[in-house]
C-alpha cells in the first residue's frame, strides 16, 4: 500500500469505553461502560457491534462508512431492537481516529409513550 493509501479493510478489533446521556427522557442508566466492534469495507458497508455492559444490551447495526485513512474513517448505522419489552429504533453515528473512537448513540423508544435518550460515547482500541 502507498503512503496515504485507504486500506481495504478497516477493521479494529474491541473498542472499550464509556459516556454519558447528554438527553435522557428515557431513564436509562448514566454514566455507561461500553464495549464495541466496527468492521468497514471497501464498498462502505460494514457492520457495529455495541454493548453497554451495565445493562447487559447489545445492539449490532449494518453501517455506512468511510474510510478516510489507514485509522481514520466515520460510520453511521441504525436498527429496531426491544429493550425492556419496548420497542425503539437505534442509530449511531461515529468517528474513528487513530485508537480514539466517539459515537453519538440515539435511543427512541417507539409507541404510546415515545422517549429519547442520546449518549456521547468514547472510547479506544484495545
Amino acid at each position: 500500500m502507498t503512503a496515504g493509501a485507504a486500506p481495504t479493510i478497516f477493521v479494529n478489533s474491541l473498542y472499550a469505553g464509556g459516556g454519558n446521556a447528554a438527553a435522557n427522557s428515557c431513564v436509562f442508566s448514566t454514566p455507561i461502560q461500553v464495549s464495541a466492534t466496527l468492521t468497514i469495507f471497501t464498498d462502505g458497508t460494514g457492520t457495529w457491534v455495541l454493548t453497554h455492559l451495565g445493562a447487559g444490551v447489545t445492539f449490532t447495526e449494518n453501517v455506512t462508512g468511510t474510510i478516510t485513512g489507514a485509522t481514520t474513517a466515520s460510520f453511521s448505522g441504525s436498527t429496531t431492537q426491544t429493550i425492556g419489552g419496548q420497542p425503539f429504533s437505534v442509530t449511531d453515528s461515529g468517528t474513528i481516529s487513530g485508537n480514539n473512537l466517539t459515537d453519538t448513540q440515539t435511543l427512541t423508544r417507539q409507541g404510546s409513550a415515545p422517549c429519547t435518550t442520546q449518549y456521547n460515547i468514547s472510547a479506544q482500541k484495545q
